[in-house]
């Protein structure tokens, strides 16, 4: 509501409620829907979900690895085969498997033996030193368990966070999804572009602000420009 101060001027003589700023945040807070709500959350791409904030407790969908499997290049051999070889008195191994870094090891086989440390020897190899059981050997599940945790609901995801999440097994995510509304208000605002007259000012705040909500991965609901009315304002 206006009326006329002495000069016959308007004068502004009600004014929406003033708040503090901590009452401000904690109408906001009151008022967003429930973050895990059904319309509060969207699936991503992996390559998308990077500074996206995960909308559940993701686990890992198999073990890495998936089996034993050879850490170095070699032979697979059983360690009991083994027993005994040094130098003066080398062990000939003739049930093996050749294998390469992160070949399945079979389950018949408990240790890898590098190849620099094999002599080859007709149907065989020749070696000098007894392998302990699981030397070589990555066991399965050894980086991550199937149902293992990889990262927590309401975690911001970062750059190696989606390299953890691809290799076990996600290729998209559910991420929160919030909007926000803005409301430019004041009867001197006019659109960007426009040349101001007198009195007027071309409103610039809700761009920076719907770029600022963009860059955190927030989406901007812009509202139309609102008079100085409280009432227009309230209905907005």
């Amino acid at each position: 509501m206006v009326d006329a101060d002495k000069s016959g001027k308007p004068k502004v003589t009600r004014y929406l409620n003033q708040i503090s700023l901590d009452e401000a945040v904690a109408t906001m807070r009151s008022s967003f829907v429930r973050p895990d709500g059904p319309n509060n959350r969207e699936t991503v791409p992996l390559l998308d979900a990077c500074g996206r904030i995960s909308a559940e407790s993701l686990r890992a969908g198999y073990s890495v690895p998936p089996a034993n499997v050879s850490a170095m290049d070699g032979i697979a051999v059983k360690s009991a085969d083994t027993v005994g070889a040094t130098e003066q008195s080398p062990v000939k191994i003739t049930n093996y498997l050749r294998v390469n870094t992160g070949n399945h090891v079979l389950p018949e086989y408990d240790a890898v033996i590098m190849i620099e440390d094999t002599w080859a020897d007709g149907d065989g190899f020749l070696i000098r030193k007894a392998a302990r059981p699981w030397q070589n050997v990555r066991a399965a599940g050894e980086d991550i368990k199937k149902g293992d945790l990889v990262i927590p609901a309401g975690h911001r995801i970062r750059p190696f966070d989606c390299g953890a999440l691809g290799t076990y097994g996600f290729s998209e995510i559910a991420v929160h999804k919030v909007t926000a509304g803005l409301i430019p208000t004041g009867s001197e605002l006019i659109k960007i572009g426009e040349t101001p007259k007198p009195g007027q000012v071309v409103e610039s705040n809700i761009p920076m602000a719907a770029i600022w909500l963009k860059e955190r991965h927030a989406v901007p609901k812009i509202y139309p420009m609102t008079p100085d009315e409280p009432d227009l304002i309230r209905a907005a």
